[in-house]
């Protein structure tokens, strides 16, 4: 409840929370015991930004995927329609749609820094991780510029793209490892001292 909420800002304490649990779970949650004011509670993602609390995406894999992009479409939708159009153990019969606490969704800002400035701070490695900038490691993906304007409208074709999105070019440590032919930067030579040394 509230008192856990104020414990955390008081301890400073990172939420590592999972998105893509919300459509496998909300199928029990609906017929659960939980109180009223323990739903509230429940999945709060964007009342736990509001009251300051850094979040940290992650997937819990291998149970759920690892796919960042699915992650960030839970987090956007808080929908269970893609998961119940594949579901064929006879718990529901078609890909009908329902949306667990929609005042939690959150936006695609949100969504992204959970998975990058705040899974980084989550790692301790804020000072390398988790943005574009100078001195930082230039561990990047490219994405479909479409993807940037993803938001939390069900009915928006977008929503699709993120659930099986894969990015058209990966880097790790400023070399491309995926996407494009894959660039081998050539070691820096060992730093000579003597060659600026006059004395």
């Amino acid at each position: 409840g509230e008192d856990l909420l104020q414990k955390m800002k008081s301890l400073n304490a990172v939420a590592n929370v999972q998105p893509s649990f919300v459509p496998t779970d909300m199928r029990w949650i609906g017929n659960s015991n939980l109180s009223n004011e323990q739903l509230k509670y429940s999945y709060c993602w964007k009342t736990l930004l509001r009251e300051g609390i850094v979040v940290s995406g992650g997937s819990d894999a291998p149970i759920e995927s690892p796919s960042p992009f699915v992650g960030i479409h839970d987090a956007l939708l808080r929908s269970n329609k893609k998961r119940n159009a594949g579901v064929t153990d006879g718990t529901t019969s078609n890909p009908s749609e329902e949306i667990f606490r929609p005042e939690e969704r959150l936006s695609f800002a949100e969504a992204l820094w959970i998975y990058t400035a705040g899974a980084a701070y989550a790692a301790n490695c804020e000072h390398m991780l988790g943005n574009i900038d100078v001195g930082y490691a230039a561990d990047l993906v490219f994405v479909d510029p479409a993807i940037v304007s993803a938001s939390a409208d069900a009915s928006s074709s977008i929503n699709d793209l993120l659930y099986s999105f894969r990015p058209s070019k990966v880097m790790v440590g400023g070399c491309v490892v995926a996407g494009t032919t894959p660039t081998v930067l050539s070691p820096l030579p060992p730093f000579d001292d003597t060659a600026t040394n006059t004395s």
